[in-house]
């Protein structure tokens, strides 16, 4: 009984933001608590208390503001998360995971001339720290805002070969490989990675097939990639919910606006137990470390 009262004080003490967590790093951290459980409304207002406080170095404000940005794209708030990421960027514009953030966000509301130039400036900024994946968005970025992307790719395929995944993408938009290639690729795994790689996959064919004018096969993409929405990918997942809705309505582009389904879907998202991208772009920004690490990455 007395282990199941301590459980649920410390339980009632990360819901309710409270002066018991005295310093900005202190809510900073309960807020990465709370997004790592899926409750992005509260972990929002735990990096919102953080960033009132006056105790916050410029460094670790810098970390909070990313931190709650992702927390806000989660809910679909994406005017506030580029609003937190441009505050972020006039401070510390080669801050390359702000502009990989950003991009993602531009990405989903349609604003694929800016996601392109977010995604080149992060491969840029950390040209041999890339992954595949952020040449990926960039070619996805500049393929659909009517860009050259093929020279780019082309370009990069050398390096990009080295990786058993997610290179038969690569190879798809080059034109080596079909639809049901990359598919049937994506399949070749154990089942706990398939399902990241068929997401990849599913975006990428959905956003190919609309660039050339194939709605139907793209809505048929991004649906299926929807109904796997859950655990990880959640840029992805958010960005198909988008499209679907554009290509419904038969418009290009989107305006910022919060969307009921979108509700829906982080509310869905909260349900779920982990999601590894969005963890992974807030344990980046631990604030407990020590101050040589504490530069935002």
């Amino acid at each position: 009984m007395k282990h199941g009262l301590i459980a649920v004080s410390m339980w009632v003490m990360m819901l309710v933001p409270s002066i018991a967590w005295s310093t900005g790093a202190e809510r900073a951290q309960q807020g990465v608590i709370a997004a790592g459980a899926g409750h992005f409304a509260l972990a929002i207002r735990w990096f919102s208390q953080a960033l009132e406080s006056n105790d916050l170095d410029p460094v670790d404000r810098l970390v909070v503001l990313n931190n709650r940005a992702v927390a806000l794209k989660s809910l679909g708030r994406y005017q506030a998360s580029i609003d937190d990421l441009d505050m972020l960027l006039r401070q510390e514009p080669n801050n390359a995971k702000a502009r990989y953030n950003r991009g993602t966000v531009y990405f989903i509301i349609g604003r694929y001339n800016d996601a392109a130039w977010d995604f080149a400036e992060f491969v840029r900024l950390r040209p041999e720290r890339s992954s595949p994946y952020p040449y990926l968005w960039l070619v996805l970025a500049r393929m659909r805002a009517g860009l050259e992307w093929r020279e780019l790719l082309e370009e990069k395929n050398e390096y990009l070969k080295q990786f058993d995944w997610p290179y038969p993408i690569v190879a798809f938009h080059l034109g080596d490989l079909d639809s049901e290639g990359v598919l049937k690729e994506a399949d070749r795994v154990l089942v706990e990675d398939r399902f990241g790689r068929k997401v990849d996959a599913l975006f990428h064919l959905a956003h190919a097939s609309w660039n050339n004018g194939d709605v139907a096969d793209s809505k048929r993409f991004l649906k299926e990639l929807v109904s796997l929405g859950r655990r990880s990918h959640m840029s992805e997942v958010i960005a198909a919910r988008e499209s679907l809705k554009r290509l419904s309505v038969g418009v290009a582009t989107s305006e910022m606006i919060e969307h009921k389904e979108i509700k829906s879907a982080g509310k869905k998202m909260e349900e779920n137990s982990r999601h590894y991208d969005l963890l992974q772009s807030l344990f980046d920004g631990l604030l407990l470390r020590s101050s040589s690490e504490r530069a935002v990455h």
